[in-house]
C-alpha cells in the first residue's frame, strides 16, 4: 500500500515535466486527480481541455458536488 502511494506521488511529479497540458490532463483524470486536472486545464487557456475536464467531472461526480464546484470556479 505504501509502495503504491509512493509510485503515485512519483508519477504526479514526473507528469509536471510534461509541457503539453493536452497530455497531462487525460492522465490526471485517469489517476483520479480531478482538481489538478481542472486547474491545469484552466491555466492552459485551452477551452477544449476545460470542457473535457468539466464533462468528465459531471459524469463522475454527484450532481450536488459538481454544482458546488462549478459555483466556486
Amino acid at each position: 500500500m505504501v509502495m503504491m502511494s509512493m509510485i503515485m506521488i512519483l508519477m504526479l511529479q514526473l507528469m509536471d515535466y510534461e509541457p503539453r497540458a493536452s497530455l497531462q490532463i487525460p492522465l490526471l483524470l485517469r489517476l483520479g486527480e480531478n482538481l489538478p486536472a481542472l486547474v491545469k486545464a484552466i491555466e492552459s487557456g485551452n477551452t477544449d481541455l476545460v470542457y473535457t475536464v468539466l464533462l468528465h467531472l459531471r459524469e463522475n461526480m454527484p450532481l450536488g458536488d459538481f454544482q458546488v464546484l462549478c459555483h466556486c470556479i
